[in-house]
């Protein structure tokens, strides 16, 4: 075909290859686009570095460590090792469902500074801890002090509950606690105390 005054090549059709069809710039599609095959592929880029593959029966297949992102690439969705999925966003992370269901055989961590759990409804948030294994054993809530080197020290605070509420000009406020300690740290001659706390007016704090 002809482009202003220049002759291009438009359309190459490969008669080597079964007829395979090249175009030269866009394609501009009004419906439908159907790819007839099992294990069909779309490809990406100049080397086709990144590419989607047909599973028969089952989806796509995003190829080795490649990624979803949305708006930038501050969010996304990726694998990056075999086995693991990554859900990465730079700002906030929201899942919104009536109900949320987390299976996990093993374990669940959660790295981070705090963890707030918020209800405005009244008597909630409730946390319930259930062992449902038919057994004489039931369930444990743990709080764990890591130095992560033989540093311990008489006092070492092991873990605290405290308890918040307002006053009568809405500051919230301290009213009470309950706070593990160890009071000698020695190997096989450990001990330690449990100290209940509430505030008075007289201290100003716990």
């Amino acid at each position: 075909g002809t482009d202003a005054t220049a002759d291009i090549t438009m359309l190459t059709l490969d008669g080597s290859d079964a007829g395979a069809a090249i175009f030269n710039a866009d394609v501009t599609i009004g419906d439908d686009l159907t790819l007839l095959s099992d294990a069909s592929v779309l490809g990406f880029g100049t080397n086709t570095d990144v590419t989607l593959t047909h599973v028969h029966d089952t989806g796509l297949l995003l190829n080795r460590a490649m990624e979803l992102q949305f708006r930038d690439s501050g969010l996304t969705i990726a694998s990056s090792t075999d086995g693991q999925l990554d859900i990465d966003a730079d700002a906030e992370l929201e899942i919104v469902a009536p109900r949320l269901d987390v299976d996990s055989t093993s374990e669940i961590t959660f790295t981070t500074p705090a963890l707030s759990i918020d209800s405005g409804t009244t008597t909630k948030p409730l946390v319930v801890i259930k062992n449902s294994t038919n057994d004489a054993t039931g369930s444990e809530l743990r709080f764990v002090m890591d130095r992560g080197a033989a540093t311990a020290a008489v006092n070492d605070v092991a873990g605290a509950i405290t308890f918040y509420t307002d006053d009568a000009s809405e500051n919230n406020q301290a009213f009470g606690k309950i706070q593990t300690k160890a009071t000698a740290v020695t190997s096989d001659s450990e001990a330690g105390e449990i100290a209940f706390s509430v505030a008075t007016t007289a201290e100003g704090s716990l």
